[in-house]
């Protein structure tokens, strides 16, 4: 019922708009996180997982770039599934299956080339978590990863952990 709604966008506007900054790379890393040549070698990529084919070609096809393009733009900027409808055209549910089967594909087939993962053995992370809280001013035990540029908020009266969001935090 969705897809022959004849309120809906019929025209994905996030892609249009990424399409006339493709010599700007740091409108692409603001916006996804990563370069557009970057983009273009992880779309080549993925291209080759099967998992990622879609089976059926019809007026609702979606090409993989504009899905990767929704997946990368909901991880880097924090966005409800629901908030990139307005701007893409493709429904919830649509979107929230890419964003799963992206993520793993990258999870699965890139991981080891791209250094982009998440651990899964007990032992090493046992053994990243000791790493970090070998850092005196962390207090962070039991961490396993850091995203630069997050601000984590922590309780403490030092003056110092004070950012310029009005809250305490370790970045």
């Amino acid at each position: 019922r969705w897809a022959v709604d004849p309120r809906r966008i019929q025209h994905n506007r996030l892609w249009e708009q990424m399409m006339m900054y493709t010599e700007d790379d740091d409108y692409w890393i603001s916006h996804t996180g990563v370069s557009y040549s970057i983009f273009g070698q992880l779309c080549r990529r993925l291209e080759q997982v099967d998992e990622l084919r879609l089976q059926r070609v019809d007026e609702n096809y979606v090409p993989l770039r504009h899905r990767i393009l929704d997946t990368l733009t909901i991880l880097r900027n924090g966005y409800r599934v629901g908030a990139l409808e307005t701007h893409t055209g493709h429904s919830r549910s649509s979107v929230k299956e890419w964003r799963k089967r992206i993520c793993d594909a990258i999870n699965e087939h890139l991981r080891h080339e791209s250094g982009m993962y998440l651990e899964t053995d007990v032992h090493k992370l046992k053994e990243i978590a000791r790493g970090f809280e070998m850092f005196t001013r962390s207090q962070l035990p039991h961490c396993i990863g850091i995203v630069d540029g997050t601000h984590i908020r922590i309780r403490s009266g030092d003056l110092s952990y004070a950012n310029h969001k009005g809250f305490k935090s370790i970045n």
